[in-house]
């Protein structure tokens, strides 16, 4: 059910000036997302006790992959969601993981029963001491499982049933690259320069693993072992340069890693999960321009191996 409301709300585009004037494809994108959140919850609890909607230890082979993701208070009541949407793969993970500072979650207690039931399905939730935003989503579980697969997502998305398995399978073929589901391009002007994140376009069709492409981890982003920098898991220097930017931050790693990107062919909208009283980071990032600053500052940090020089592929 996730993919049937997914396909439609993803192939309403803007393609008309007269229609999208008078506001008629937001308008559809609205109805598909209110409708999609009112009935999938139901879907969900009907379905639930399926055993092929549960994690079995031990069914995959070769590394294991770990989808590992964080939220906060404001996203809590309704992450069990984007978790069933997870457990609902067609390629089911090894683990999933959530990361909760106790800052915001003093213990289990304080979390709503509707996730905490998905522990007996495979829910992981560790509990951290610090809060490191949204790096949380993949801080501690590169240091927890270094040695196998790291599949980051957001905790207000409904994931399309195939993601992990075309993730997966498109890692076979690229197997140093880190593989994304939503990318940008990356666009310079001349001398090195980089044109506003703002500008940069979504890529739509399938493209070559390279270095001018732009992965946003919240979309589903598959890394292989040692595919970032050393560098990604020092929290004071990521929350110096990168505070509000994880997105930006692991770019970076990746590109000092000499790792590429790859990219899976496909729509680069996705079915939200709506959370109504919740500011996303997107609006600071994109809306307030911080992503472009805090490129720069960590162009700067690094500008004897700059990170976002362009470089053939």
């Amino acid at each position: 059910m996730i993919d049937f409301f997914d396909k439609y709300y993803c192939t309403i585009q803007n393609k008309n000036k007269t229609l999208t004037s008078l506001h008629v494809y937001s308008i559809l994108r609205f109805s598909i997302r209110l409708i999609a959140n009112f009935l999938l919850p139901f879907y969900f609890l009907l379905t639930r006790h399926k055993k092929k909607y549960s994690i079995i230890p031990g069914i995959n082979k070769g590394k294991n992959i770990i989808v590992s993701l964080t939220s906060y208070p404001s996203r809590i009541n309704r992450l069990w969601l984007v978790i069933e949407s997870i457990l609902r793969q067609t390629r089911k993970p090894d683990r999933i993981i959530v990361y909760l500072s106790r800052l915001q979650f003093q213990n289990e207690k304080s979390l709503p029963k509707s996730l905490l039931r998905q522990k007996d399905r495979g829910l992981e939730i560790r509990f951290v001491d610090t809060d490191y935003r949204s790096h949380k989503k993949y801080l501690f579980a590169l240091t927890d499982f270094p040695e196998d697969y790291l599949l980051t997502i957001d905790d207000d998305i409904f994931y399309r049933s195939t993601m992990i398995e075309n993730l997966y399978t498109t890692s076979l073929v690229y197997p140093s690259a880190v593989i994304a589901q939503y990318c940008t391009q990356i666009l310079w002007q001349e001398q090195n320069e980089l044109l506003p994140y703002s500008l940069w376009e979504a890529i739509e069709e399938e493209k070559n693993a390279g270095f001018d492409i732009f992965f946003g981890s919240g979309g589903g982003v598959l890394f292989p072992p040692h595919s970032l920098h050393p560098d990604v898991t020092d929290w004071k220097l990521s929350s110096d340069l990168c505070p509000t930017a994880d997105d930006v931050w692991l770019n970076a790693m990746c590109r000092l890693n000499n790792s590429k990107v790859k990219n899976i062919p496909g729509s680069s909208t996705f079915l939200p999960v709506i959370n109504w009283k919740d500011t996303t980071l997107s609006v600071i990032n994109n809306g307030m321009n911080q992503n472009d600053t805090q490129i720069q500052k960590t162009r700067e940090y690094y500008k004897n191996r700059d990170p976002f020089r362009k470089r053939s592929n």
